[in-house]
């Protein structure tokens, strides 16, 4: 008898253990349900999981080598960009001398780092400091070239001398990088940021939670944050190289959203999502696509060469083929909408093949025989065109730009190469045709003008060659501080015109940003080319 109580008692737990684990399963605890930001595909109310089809890289507010949208999470400047204008961020307002050449910020009083130090004047002086130590690294961007003391005046009050009134430099200072502010906890104990810094640390609406490197970033609301804070609580950023492994994680769900600022999304699939009934949106055009032209070696230094190359380009197909009509024609490098860029140009190049093609007989480019392409002094007209092996799109360019070459008589052979290749190929010159975009509003056409100057930028290569290239140098570096508006219009004016006569940029299209989401997101904004704005997404009940 105590055996069978033995073993009936034994029963009796073995089926209360069993119906407390199948309790276990109908009601998973609290922990189970909440946010995982380091799962690779975690859609719940608290995350947004969207991709982008690199690292964010080093978050280093004073560098070049992480991604901006990401800094522009992390770190805020003296001011900001929006609607096309400059508006108070960490300066709440600014006095300005008669002179133009000192600025009197008046900072925020309510501002702390996400790691709960104070935002003051102490703390902007050191930033300045830290880039302004290597000016040299940021000889491209004229504010800092420009600045000659950075002052504390008070603990809310920074003061910034220059040596020339510069008009764009409140524009400037609200640029992603690299004049933002990281706490003291984030810089070395050298202090020289540009070695690297110790964490990253802003006083921005989001701080990094989680990395790995190559797979995914999280990032984790600031509760600390001044301003809007975002809807979200984690923001996970996935690496998604190949654009159709990320429309296809956007269709299973594995991401909430595709904010195309790399050209991941192809016109097809954006149409595509859109007719499936996904959230898509399209913002105005926030920059220019060209291609740049090498002035200085190869083919393209010939002047007709390049002219012909202009007239011998179909826009309005490239548009219809390529973005299958998302993105309108360009005449000019800089659209008409930006400061100072309505002018009237000297010289256009309409769709004409067959002046090209008589263009480049009188250069002495000849069809032979049955050959397919010219050939002068033995020599095959055969032109290189330079882009990112990853980008579809660009691939796609080059693809209807063999064809639309090839019937004049032009060979154009496609080079991907990976992306640190292509900025080296860029800052080196060695390229015949290269892919170039304007930078978008904050910057155009101000920033990028002043680059035209710098050897680091494609655009200085591609001028190189000019006659007058010094002329053109000089012209730009008085322009940065002509203080009367209507010399500074007919500088710029000149400026275009150089450019366009001597055929350096073939300006295609407008560039805009597309996105994508799922049905349950809303809020979805535009602001600057490079910025991810995220304060207005939400997710609907």
């Amino acid at each position: 008898m105590k055996k069978k109580q033995l073993l009936s008692l034994l029963l009796a737990a073995m089926l209360l253990m069993l119906a407390f684990a199948g309790c276990g399963t109908e009601a998973p605890s609290e922990s189970s349900s909440s946010p995982l930001p380091g799962a690779s595909a975690d859609a719940s109310d608290d995350t947004l999981v969207m991709c982008y089809p690199s690292d964010i890289g080093t978050l280093n507010p004073h560098t070049y080598e992480g991604k901006m949208f990401a800094q522009d999470w992390l770190y805020e400047g003296l001011t900001a960009f929006a609607d096309n204008k400059v508006i108070p961020s960490l300066a709440e307002s600014w006095d300005i001398s008669e002179d133009g050449k000192v600025y009197t910020f008046h900072l925020r009083k309510d501002v702390v780092y996400s790691d709960g130090t104070d935002f003051n004047a102490d703390s902007a002086k050191k930033n300045f400091d830290a880039v302004l130590l290597h000016k040299d690294r940021h000889s491209w961007l004229e504010s800092l070239n420009q600045i000659s003391d950075v002052s504390v005046i008070d603990d809310h009050t920074l003061q910034i001398k220059l040596e020339n009134s510069y008009y764009p430099f409140l524009q400037e200072m609200s640029l992603i990088r690299p004049v933002r502010f990281c706490a003291d906890a984030a810089f070395p104990a050298n202090g020289d940021t540009a070695e690297g810094i110790s964490q990253p640390i802003g006083t921005g609406m989001w701080m990094l939670k989680e990395h790995k490197a190559g797979e995914y970033a999280v990032f984790e609301r600031n509760e600390k944050y001044w301003g809007e804070k975002p809807n979200f609580k984690y923001m996970k950023v996935d690496v998604i190289t190949d654009p159709t492994t990320a429309v296809s994680a956007f269709k299973t769900g594995e991401i909430d959203m595709i904010y195309d600022i790399d050209d991941l999304l192809t016109a097809d699939a954006f149409n595509e999502l859109k007719s499936a009934g996904f959230q898509t949106y399209i913002s105005n055009p926030q920059a220019s696509l060209a291609l740049a032209l090498n002035t200085k070696t190869g083919f393209t230094s010939d002047l007709k060469v390049r002219q012909a190359l202009e007239f011998a380009i179909d826009k309005e197909a490239i548009c219809k083929t390529v973005y299958d009509g998302l993105r309108v024609p360009a005449d000019r490098l800089f659209s008409t909408d930006l400061p100072y860029c309505n002018t009237t140009l000297k010289t256009t190049y309409n769709y004409d093949p067959d002046k090209a093609a008589a263009m480049l007989d009188d250069a002495g480019w000849r069809l032979e025989g049955d050959s397919k392409y010219r050939s002068k002094d033995g020599k095959t007209l055969s032109l290189g065109f330079c882009y990112i092996s990853t980008d579809s799109i660009s691939k796609t360019l080059g693809e209807v730009m063999q064809s639309m070459y090839a019937d004049i008589g032009v060979e154009i052979k496609l080079v991907g190469e990976e992306r640190n290749s292509f900025y080296d190929r860029q800052k080196s010159g060695e390229f015949d045709i290269i892919v170039s975009e304007t930078w978008g509003n904050q910057y155009d056409p101000h920033s990028m003008v002043a680059s035209f100057r710098e050897p680091s930028h494609a655009d200085y290569r591609a001028q190189e060659g000019l006659p007058n290239k010094a002329y053109l140098d000089g012209l730009i570096t008085k322009l940065l501080v002509e203080t009367d508006k209507t010399r500074r219009q007919e500088m710029y004016a000149e400026i275009f015109d150089i450019l366009q006569d001597n055929a350096v940029y073939i300006p295609v299209c407008g560039s805009n940003t597309l996105c994508v989401t799922s049905q349950d997101l809303t809020g979805v904004t535009f602001n600057t080319r490079s910025a991810i704005p995220t304060q207005s997404i939400s997710r609907t009940a």
